[in-house]
This record gives C-alpha cells, structure tokens and sequence, in this order.
C-alpha cells in the first residue's frame, strides 16, 4: 500500500490526518503502517486527504505483468491486474479500458457505444 507517498504528494501529514480524524497522531500512524487496515479506515483516510482509497493500492500492480496483459503495447486499450485485499486477503481485479473521446466518432460502427447512436436515431425519424 501507498498511502504515505499519496499523503505526501497532497499535502498531508499524520497530524493533520489525525486532526481530521479525532484521533491522536500514534492511532493514525498504526492505521496507515498496517499490513491490514480497515476499509473504513482506508476510506476515512482517502476522503481527508483528497483521493480514492483504491489508490493506495496502485503501487501492488505489477507493471511488467500489466504490461504483457497490453500485449507489449504502450497504448492502453484492455487490461486487468489482480490485486489482494490487505484485509481479508481476497483477490479481486481492476479493469482499465480506454474510453471514445467525445465528439470523435471511433472507425466501425459495429463498435460504436449508445453514446455515438444518436445520429442512427435521428436517420430513422
């Protein structure tokens, strides 16, 4: 887990995180140096200091397994990395797709999203 460098990189220290959360700097450094903390905690935490509690687990994906999932491609098209929960120790995996940018239509129509059929729509009115 990462939560001491996203802590960090938005600003925060312990004490501050402590101040938020009621609690005294010692409870929130046993917090965030948990092997397994509570999703509440994580929650908690995130909120305060400005971020997704999943985050805190952006650092346990392996890139060179991210990497294969891409086929070797520097573009991100489909991709999943397995992930353990600190908590119960269940794996659970997080999917990254690359989504149309809007206004741009992608180039076959078979793949076209609802969001681009509006103009089939307005054809068959």
């Amino acid at each position: 887990m990462d939560i001491k460098s996203i802590m960090k990189r938005q600003g925060w220290t312990m004490d501050r995180i402590a101040d938020k959360m009621g609690k005294t700097q010692s409870n929130v450094s046993q917090i965030i140096n948990n092997p397994s903390p509570t999703l509440s905690k994580l929650r908690e935490i995130a909120g305060i200091i400005g971020c997704e509690w999943w985050e805190f687990f952006l650092d346990e994906i392996d890139p060179v397994k991210l990497q294969q999932a891409l086929g070797g491609s520097s573009a991100v098209q489909s991709a999943s990395a397995a992930l353990i929960c600190p908590h119960c120790g269940t794996p659970f995996a997080i999917e990254v797709r690359s989504l149309p940018v809007l206004g741009q239509h992608p180039s076959s129509s078979a793949e076209q999203p609802e969001l681009f059929n509006e103009e089939k729509q307005d054809e068959q009115k």
